[in-house]
């Protein structure tokens, strides 16, 4: 949906871009079948050594909009998820 920027102004605390997307909790998992996602032809993004967060954002939006099935984040070496 596209609306005017100051709607966005209204409802986002921060700097929003000028671009929002509301989602659901960030549903972490502790263990992945990553065997039974590529059998079944999933695409997969891994995220190993991001620090920054902008970028991990980046790189999720992305993933949202072409169809990645999960996305693996290790516990150690990536940027935290943040809002």
């Amino acid at each position: 949906e596209v609306v005017p920027r100051h709607r966005l102004d209204e409802q986002i605390i921060g700097h929003h871009q000028g671009v929002a997307l509301e989602t659901s909790p960030y549903d972490y998992s502790e263990s992945l079948d990553l065997q039974m996602l590529a059998s079944n032809s999933a695409t997969l993004l891994v995220l190993d050594g991001l620090v920054d967060p902008q970028n991990v954002g980046t790189l999720m939006r992305s993933a949202e909009v072409t169809g990645v099935s999960a996305v693996v984040i290790p516990t150690d070496r990536a940027a935290a998820i943040t809002p």
